[in-house]
């Protein structure tokens, strides 16, 4: 094996590393406004159609401690996951599952037999909105078991963005409308968030770091991360960051329905929330990382899965003609990464 070039190398790290002392510094921070305001904090900005959205400066005053409320509130809560099936370089095969579960305190009440279904897509678009659809139409069908002040909390952000095509959107506003009417709380928990500040930086990263120092081994909640009117009207939760465990290491954003904030307290909604944490994983709420697990499809079951499709399609006579479809775009799995079947 040949040696690297160690002195290319080194300069390559350091290009690195003046890039992020650039990133991090504070000087990158100081702009002057059009009004000739000088901003020397960074704030949130957000990419909307186009058009970049600017928020309020980071402030620390805007970090309040989180605490666990108690209560008995029924929290239903709905993830799904896809596997690629087959890759037919055009086109790709499918399977989504989704599964969904109730919590009351602690304890899983509720746990309902996972849904799997199959689909041809040809565009990322099209599996993201499957997945959405399917999450949001199981919510629906197990929904009616919870009343006022209960909770669905969704394993994404509530929005529906435009490139869904329009029923998908009706479908996540009908939903939110549905809920809320019955003084149900929709909550969405992302596990990651492409937010970021005017400098670059991410900006959970950055909440998470300045959070550790203003509220040093306490949960907290930093909230707004924008004016409530720069939202676009497909943003149907409002997002703030939240870090659930003063010791854990990771903080998230977290969206609540706008129609829920109009006659409820986001602190209220953030620490009831808080109480069903996973011992497991400290800092993340126990519902979301239960149905997680469970909405996994495992190798074996995607082996069967796979099995099943090929069998329908030798009886339709297109099992061969498919095959080949499959070889042609599976050069690279089978030659360099070791068959995939």
């Amino acid at each position: 094996m040949r040696l690297l070039n160690a002195s290319q190398l080194l300069a390559s790290v350091g290009e690195v590393m003046e890039r992020l002392e650039e990133l991090y510094s504070s000087k990158g921070w100081m702009e002057v406004t059009l009004t000739g305001e000088i901003v020397s904090l960074p704030y949130p900005v957000l990419s909307v159609g186009g058009r970049v959205i600017r928020g309020p400066p980071i402030d620390d005053r805007r970090f309040r401690e989180l605490k666990p409320i108690p209560n008995r509130k029924r929290f239903l809560s709905v993830d799904a996951s896809l596997k690629v099936l087959f890759d037919c370089g055009s086109f790709k095969i499918i399977a989504v599952k989704t599964v969904a579960a109730v919590w009351r305190w602690r304890s899983l009440a509720r746990r309902f037999t996972p849904r799997k279904r199959f689909a041809v897509v040809s565009k990322r678009v099209e599996a993201e909105e499957l997945l959405l659809k399917a999450e949001l139409e199981e919510a629906w069908r197990v929904a009616e078991l919870l009343k006022e002040g209960d909770y669905c909390v969704l394993d994404r952000p509530l929005m529906a963005v435009p490139a869904l095509k329009e029923e998908t959107r009706k479908l996540m506003e009908r939903f939110d409308k549905e809920l809320s009417d019955r003084k149900v709380v929709v909550m969405g928990v992302c596990k990651a968030s492409k937010m970021k500040l005017n400098t670059g930086e991410p900006l959970l990263g950055y909440l998470n770091y300045r959070g550790s120092l203003v509220l040093k081994g306490c949960a907290w909640w930093y909230y707004p991360l924008f004016k409530l009117q720069q939202y676009p009207s497909w943003y149907v939760g409002e997002p703030c960051a939240v870090k659930f465990d003063g010791e854990a290491d990771h903080a998230f954003r977290v969206d609540v329905s706008r129609k829920a904030l109009k006659e409820g307290d986001l602190e209220f909604f953030l620490g009831e929330l808080a109480l069903l944490q996973d011992a497991a994983t400290p800092g993340y709420p126990h519902p979301i990382r239960g149905v997680h697990e469970e909405a996994k499809i495992t190798r074996y079951e995607a082996e069967v899965d796979r099995a099943l499709l090929l069998e329908q399609l030798k009886r339709k006579g297109l099992a061969e003609r498919f095959l080949a479809n499959v070889r042609a775009a599976s050069f690279k799995e089978e030659a360099l990464w070791g068959s995939m079947f």
